[in-house]
């Protein structure tokens, strides 16, 4: 029994031993005969630390994101060539949803994701890309674009709002009024108050209501107050402070006291006639 045993795992290992080799994706080292500026950056950035076991670096390098580039390699390069994949935010033929499903080949199970498909990101066709870059530059992989603010910068700064104003223009004007948090100054930061990565809450708030976000900061005006103002308290959504608006006339005001006066109590004149 033994030696029938011991024979059966010979026979499988010498099956095995003149099987042929599996082709492998080509990896870096070929790659950077040609991108040699994004495989040194793919190499700086935590994509390309062997040292992690999560890594693209681990799995197969740039076939991770970009597909296999062996008809690539043969076919002697060029843009799209050999079903090369680039999931870039400035390829438009590809769609965000196929652009995201990469990233989260590896990060579905982030936590920071749970309410993904929920998030306005998502549903407007905002791929992670648009706003990471796998290649590096920066701690966050962060995909920098615009020309910063700031008079002076420096590389351990990470210029996040920058990021978000590449879409959010409005808020990039606001910024710059007199009065304004301090998101410029980097002392305040968009993911202080927001969740890009998605949320069920109205603008994808960290916090359930508009004033929980606020009182995260300002909590000596959180109260409770001797005279407060009616609504103040109340953690009412955006859609409900609307509907109670519209009740109370138009643009949200009451109505004078002399119009309602005059439909609720009759003049004094008419009650002498009658």
């Amino acid at each position: 029994m033994v030696i029938r045993l011991a024979a059966a795992s010979l026979a499988g290992f010498l099956a095995l031993s003149s099987a042929p080799a599996i082709a492998q994706a080509p990896g870096p080292d070929v790659c950077k005969n040609c991108h040699a500026g994004y495989v040194e950056t793919f190499e700086a950035s935590i994509h390309g630390k062997k040292g992690h076991p999560k890594s693209p670096a681990n799995a197969g390098g740039c076939a991770v994101c970009h597909g296999d580039g062996t008809e690539h390699v043969k076919a002697g390069g060029g843009r799209g060539v050999g079903g090369i994949v680039n999931p870039s935010p400035r390829n438009k033929s590809m769609p965000a949803e196929a652009k995201s499903n990469i990233c989260l080949g590896c990060h579905s199970d982030n936590r920071h994701l749970a309410f993904w498909d929920a998030g306005r990101h998502r549903k407007n066709d905002v791929s992670c890309s648009n706003c990471h870059s796998t290649h590096g530059g920066n701690d966050s992989l962060l995909r920098v674009e615009n020309p910063p603010i700031q008079p002076y910068v420096n590389t351990s700064q990470v210029p996040q709002h920058e990021v978000c104003f590449t879409c959010h223009r409005d808020i990039r004007a606001q910024v710059f009024r007199p009065s304004h948090h301090p998101i410029q100054e980097v002392k305040v930061r968009c993911t202080n108050c927001h969740n890009p990565h998605g949320a069920l809450s109205h603008a994808m708030l960290l916090h359930e209501s508009v004033n929980e976000q606020c009182y995260s900061c300002h909590a000596d005006k959180r109260g409770p107050y001797l005279f407060e103002h009616p609504r103040s308290r109340r953690t009412a959504s955006p859609a409900t402070t609307r509907t109670a608006a519209a009740r109370r006339g138009s643009c949200g005001r009451r109505r004078p006291i002399s119009a309602r006066t005059a439909t609720t109590r009759p003049s004094t004149r008419a009650r002498r006639t009658t």
